[in-house]
């Protein structure tokens, strides 16, 4: 293998590639990066065998050929060069990598030994900008267990042409909290629903990989792929049966409060301090009669706090109690300058949306008193 290549077009590409090898794992080869130089091209992979990651660069190439190198030391010293040309080659056992000013040696481990990483059907393809779906991966990723113990919901529940044709509905949830985003307006070759989880580790990388133009969806029974530009990014998808969240989201309300959200985050992260420890417990008052909402938090080994705030107030006065966590980052992730708070009551699901996105809801259980 031998080849040139900009220095910062290989940068780019590893940067996207190395994020999901580890030095964690036992197995070596899963710590290095695959390159592949082929006819005026470069192409770069990487998996842990959940997911995968192939992207392709521009290379002048003088000898076809492939092996691999560890992505994270590859990476970082790429990182040190200067914006130039580099040369590339590789020779015995060892890729050598020249600069204008300096030339370095870096042991390789065989081609062979790197996982095959799987094609996935194209079957199927479904297209939407960049750019808004990153904006509803992040809006549900933080919802999904951090943990595997209930396998279904350490995912991110895709469901296409769902609740309408052309519309692709996306849903996270840790049993504690619920937030579910409709992204309208997606071009499909397709139509009839496809319903899959996708781990949410996958996603969250996906998010810090593509570009604001078009990505390219391809779901399939067991895999799913993304495409944006030069770069693919599969995952494995999780076999099981999505809680049918459904039917505990409530129809109908006791409280509306609308409410600048500036000011309620501001608030909530002031009591956050006065919080009990392991609890995270604040308290929230609605008044309806003066069209107030009172923050307040009590920690008998620190003292207490009370913000008052105005609200447009509908319905009965009501209380409830809330994680702060869980609360401030439904919150943050409302679009717009005004949030809406539906209630029922201290033990029901509370609903919250924005009057600027029909789109989004979020749901957060109160702590029971």
């Amino acid at each position: 293998m031998r080849l040139k290549v900009v220095q910062e077009n290989l940068l780019n590409a590893l940067l996207k590639v190395c994020r999901i090898s580890s030095t964690k794992t036992n197995l070596a080869i899963l710590q290095n990066v695959l390159l592949e130089a082929e006819d005026n091209s470069l192409k770069l992979s990487t998996t842990n065998l959940e997911m995968a990651i192939k992207t392709k660069i521009r290379a002048k190439v003088e000898e076809k050929g492939k092996t691999t190198v560890p992505s994270q030391i590859f990476l970082n010293y790429v990182n040190l060069l200067d914006k130039a040309t580099l040369e590339i080659q590789q020779v015995g056992e060892e890729l050598i990598i020249k600069s204008k000013k300096s030339q370095t040696k870096i042991r390789t481990i065989p081609a062979e030994e790197y996982p095959i990483i799987p094609k996935t059907e194209k079957n199927i393809k479904f297209q939407k900008s960049g750019e808004l779906f990153k904006k509803a991966l992040k809006q549900v990723n933080f919802t999904a267990s951090p943990t595997e113990t209930r396998i279904e919901i350490s995912g991110i529940y895709l469901k296409f042409h769902s609740p309408k044709e052309n519309e692709l509905t996306l849903v996270g949830t840790d049993s504690y909290r619920l937030a579910e985003k409709v992204v309208p307006k997606v071009k499909t070759t397709t139509k009839g629903k496809i319903n899959i989880i996708v781990p949410v580790k996958s996603l969250i990388d996906l998010d810090k990989i593509i570009s604001n133009g078009t990505i390219e969806i391809y779901p399939s029974e067991n895999q799913i792929l993304f495409i944006d530009q030069n770069t693919e990014i599969i995952s494995r998808t999780i076999i099981g049966n999505y809680p049918d969240y459904k039917q505990i989201i409530p129809q109908s309300f006791l409280t509306k409060v609308i409410i600048n959200k500036d000011k309620l985050i501001k608030a909530i992260k002031t009591a956050s301090l006065f919080s009990r420890t392991g609890i995270n417990d604040i308290n929230l008052k609605i008044q309806s009669d003066n069209n107030k909402i009172i923050i307040s938090s009590v920690n008998n080994q620190i003292g207490e706090t009370r913000t008052e705030l105005d609200a447009d107030v509908k319905g009965d006065d009501n209380e409830v109690a809330f994680n702060y966590h869980y609360l401030l980052e439904g919150i943050i992730n409302m679009p717009g300058e005004e949030i809406v708070l539906k209630i029922i009551d201290q033990e029901s699901p509370v609903m919250i949306t924005s009057p600027v996105d029909k789109n989004y809801l979020y749901l957060v259980m109160p702590i029971k008193k």
